[in-house]
């Protein structure tokens, strides 16, 4: 795309910082509005969940003392940035696809058109951990390669920066948030004594 036409499509934001920052104005097709709603879906099914999934972790984590180890507090750390994520990110990425959704059908409306140990069992329980690991990183990296590839895409100029801000990006951040509602599940799955611990807490809720 020429800068003859970016600086046609483009609207210039807060012109007194000292650095350049623009907007793609909002222009919806049908397929915009379906990829803004269902990216709204998404994260509004996805974002309650996750925060349940994460909270629950911590719970089960620090009221069992024997769960307080050096992996399960770095666990407890990636447990609490993918809160962050669900609490924070993910309802302000939902509000503000909503609000282009909302405003554009209002404008429509009113004009039309790490583990050490020395024994066996603690040698075991470190492979585990270190494929846990290794799996939460091959689950964030396989949610952050689509906003990649739209970076990549947005870059290449392949399609019009409408296209790429208002679906292809959208679909991507929706990916990269899955890692909040993905994380707790590994951390349960592959852990037995969370799973032990998770399910006695349950019991003690239900009773």
């Amino acid at each position: 795309m020429s800068n003859t036409t970016l600086n046609a499509t483009t609207v210039l934001l807060c012109p007194s910082l000292p650095i350049e920052v623009t907007s793609i104005p909002y222009f919806p097709n049908a397929t915009a509005q379906a990829i803004t709603l269902l990216t709204c879906i998404l994260n509004g099914i996805s974002c309650p969940v996750a925060t349940v999934e994460n909270l629950l972790v911590f719970v089960v984590v620090l009221r069992n003392r024997s769960l307080r180890t050096v992996f399960n507090t770095s666990v407890l750390c990636l447990a609490f940035t993918d809160l962050l994520i669900a609490m924070f990110i993910q309802p302000a990425f939902i509000a503000y696809q909503a609000g282009k959704l909302y405003f554009e059908i209002k404008k429509r409306a009113v004009k039309p058109g790490a583990v050490r140990g020395t024994s066996e069992q603690d040698h075991i329980r470190a492979i585990k951990a270190t494929r846990t690991i290794l799996i939460i990183t091959g689950a964030f990296f396989a949610c952050f390669a689509p906003i990649l590839c739209a970076s990549i895409v947005h870059q290449a100029g392949v399609v019009g920066d409408a296209v790429v801000f208002h679906i292809v990006y959208p679909l991507a951040e929706c990916a990269l948030f899955l890692t909040a509602l993905i994380n707790p599940a590994i951390y349960v799955w592959r852990n037995a004594s969370v799973r032990k611990s998770l399910k006695e807490f349950t019991k003690f809720t239900s009773n």
